[in-house]
């Protein structure tokens, strides 16, 4: 199943597949983001697809966004951002704190 990446309107997910397993497939497939943000904002949706789950961010939903350096913008559901942290967290991609591990690159990163 193909995702546009951070897009509005991304297909409607399968509803049989668990939001974490949707997650982790889109980190598999490189189509969600493997470094957390260094700001995200938080507010009320706008009906944008969740670039975690796919379905709409309703106007009573909480929304986390926050910005690509490629001038795209990610957003989330509050539950689907924060299984998306922990994902990152259990790769060993980032520690708590965000930051990536300590002599380790991450999938397209060099480390100094």
């Amino acid at each position: 199943m193909a995702f546009a990446m951070c897009e509005p309107g991304a297909a409607m997910p399968d509803l049989k597949t668990s939001i974490a397993d949707r997650i982790r497939a889109k980190l598999d497939a490189g189509d969600l983001p493997r470094l957390g943000p260094k700001k995200m904002w938080g507010g009320f949706g706008k009906n944008n697809a969740c670039d975690g789950c796919g379905n709409p961010i309703l106007t009573t939903d909480i929304e986390y966004e926050f910005n690509l350096g490629d001038k795209r913008t990610c957003r989330f559901h509050i539950s689907c951002a924060g299984i998306w942290q922990a994902e990152l967290r259990r790769r060993g991609w980032v520690h708590g704190n965000g930051a990536p591990p300590r002599g380790r690159s991450l999938p397209g990163k060099e480390t100094t």
